[in-house]
């Protein structure tokens, strides 16, 4: 993932429909396989979008999901 992609979408998570849809697609696990990615360099930015994303209960969820599986 490119960093101008992870500042948009960390930009369009701060609505919380569209931070919800996020979640719906699986967008907290993308974040955390390209988190444990040293060389992404984004690291930074995927944590805002994580922090967005974790507002929503859904977004709760599908982190603890992901994190205990």
């Amino acid at each position: 993932m490119s960093e101008p992609a992870a500042e948009a979408l960390v930009n369009l998570s701060q609505d919380t429909d569209l931070a919800r849809k996020m979640v719906e697609m699986g967008m907290v696990k993308i974040a955390m396989e390209i988190l444990y990615k040293p060389e992404s360099g984004i690291s930074k930015l995927l944590v805002m979008l994580l922090v967005n994303l974790t507002q929503l209960d859904a977004g709760i969820a599908s982190l603890l999901q992901v994190c205990f599986v």
